[in-house]
């Protein structure tokens, strides 16, 4: 997702903050903030990155998504020696 959004920065409790809209929004309830040049990017802790709240988050697979069963190899045949 390459998607550029404006946002307000605000003063909140004496700290300059930026709401993230809801269509950005990540899991997890801490981030980190590292400075690139004049770009500040945001991320969510990998502590809060768990699995299973990540996969509830994902729509679920329809058979459209999954490989077809003929294209899939057969496993090899036992050979008896």
């Amino acid at each position: 997702m390459n998607e550029i959004r404006h946002v307000k920065i605000v003063l909140k409790d004496g700290h300059r903050a930026i709401e993230i809209p809801q269509d950005f929004d990540f899991l997890g309830d801490e981030a980190t903030m590292r400075k690139e040049g004049n770009r500040l990017i945001v991320e969510p802790s990998s502590d809060d990155r768990d699995f299973f709240l990540w996969l509830r988050s994902r729509e679920p697979l329809t058979g459209d998504d999954l490989p077809d069963e003929r294209l899939v190899d057969p496993p090899p045949e036992k050979v008896e020696l």
